[in-house]
């Protein structure tokens, strides 16, 4: 038995493969005779292309969900991240009302709330020093004046000897 794909028209032309298949059979009283069956693919060849047809546009259509569970990925995820960098940068720059926004219940709104926290914490901190640091600069300013006073009327005094001895 011999089995070979081959190429046939169809009744209309269109060439299709087709699968011949053949074999010598003896027949007792007629003798030996070659017979060949022939089975066209043409409806294995349309299952084939509907295949290839829904593998192809189911890829599209999971590279298009693969793209917006990435662009929902990223504005839910992503972008508050970075916006809480920004608010982090500029808490650090010394705007010490900056806060982030948080909204819900999940681990970025979470992080938001300790992140407000902490910068209320800050900036309960930070004032009080902020009022000594001012006290310190008035005693500081204060003090080179007192010292400076005695030590210009001193001066003063020695330039007025100094003219007169002249």
């Amino acid at each position: 038995q011999q089995v070979e794909i081959i190429s046939i028209s169809s009744p209309d032309g269109v060439p299709v493969s087709a699968v011949l298949v053949g074999s010598r059979v003896t027949l007792p009283v007629a003798g030996q005779y070659e017979l060949y069956f022939v089975f066209p693919l043409d409806r294995e060849q349309q299952t084939l292309r509907v295949v290839a047809r829904t593998f192809a546009l189911g890829g599209i259509a999971l590279v298009l969900l693969l793209g917006a569970v990435a662009f929902v990925f990223t504005r839910l995820v992503v972008d508050p991240v970075r916006r809480a960098a920004l608010v982090a940068e500029r808490l650090s720059s010394g705007r010490l009302n900056e806060r982030m926004r948080a909204h819900g219940e999940d681990d970025i709104a979470k992080l938001g709330k300790s992140f407000n926290a902490m910068a209320d914490s800050l900036q309960t901190q930070i004032r009080p020093l902020e009022a000594l640091s001012r006290v310190q600069q008035r005693f500081v300013s204060a003090v080179a004046h007192e010292r400076r006073q005695p030590l210009t009327t001193l001066h003063q005094a020695c330039e007025g000897h100094k003219a007169r001895k002249r």
